[in-house]
């Protein structure tokens, strides 16, 4: 009976220990077990900065892991981790729907206490085609519809709406081109959110200062590879994911 008793006790510890050594403590901070027995710790948050600086979202719907604090310079955004790992396994960082609608990415610098995000906005292409119907300025092609004009003594000026509140340079390149033999245009000049385009006789050479319909022109704004401050980026809805495994 006394056998009995003991293996129906040793038995029922057996069961209890069991699971909770398959979790691996600390209990309430449950680690990811790797199949090589390895302990892991996951770090994961959501980025957002609505015009106070960068922070990992904690609110009703969302809950950082692993994250001490968010800092941030003008060169990137720091996740410091409460932790400090062995070694990292990997860490993956990508805009959500709003930041990649403005072509945004990141690059990630992964270190077993803390990763720097660098954000990087891709080649940008603005342009359309102008002309003159007697009587007002003409717009036409993908996204025109926004743009507006003014003309001044032989200058057309085309407002082209910033794409973005990150970008604060000039345009890498800015090109015009025409049909017409006698009246080629050029860029007279370019601003963060101006075309200006003049129409020059080839007979003479002059810049030809009363519009008609032959003062027609394709015109296009490239900017190229961009790394953004992130000081500066600001979305009401904009986020980074951020998700990493590493071994302690």
């Amino acid at each position: 009976m006394r056998l009995k008793r003991f293996f129906l006790a040793s038995l029922t510890i057996m069961i209890l220990i069991l699971p909770l050594s398959c979790i691996n403590e600390p209990l309430g901070n449950i680690n990811i077990i790797g199949t090589d027995g390895k302990t892991y710790r996951v770090v994961s948050c959501v980025l957002r900065n609505t015009g106070n600086g960068w922070e990992a979202v904690d609110d009703k719907g969302h809950i950082p892991v692993g994250v001490k604090r968010v800092s941030e310079t003008s060169d990137g955004i720091t996740i410091t981790y409460d932790f400090i790992a062995t070694k990292v396994v990997s860490l993956v960082v990508t805009p959500d729907e709003t930041f990649a609608s403005m072509g945004l990415f990141c690059g990630p610098t992964v270190g077993r206490a803390s990763t720097t995000i660098k954000v990087y906005q891709g080649p940008q292409i603005q342009g359309g085609y102008v002309a003159y119907d007697g009587a007002n300025w003409v717009l036409s092609g993908a996204g025109t519809e926004k743009y507006t004009t003014a003309y001044s003594n032989g200058i057309l000026t085309i407002n082209i709406p910033s794409i973005d509140t990150i970008r604060d340079v000039n345009p890498g390149i800015v090109t015009v081109s025409g049909l017409n033999e006698c009246l080629r245009p050029v860029v007279y000049g370019t601003a963060l959110s101006k075309v200006m385009v003049a129409w020059v006789s080839d007979v003479n050479g002059t810049v030809v200062t009363t519009p008609a319909t032959t003062h027609k022109a394709y015109f296009t704004r490239f900017n190229p590879l961009f790394k953004c401050d992130p000081t500066i980026l600001k979305s009401s809805v904009g986020n980074f994911w951020v998700y990493g495994i590493f071994e302690i």
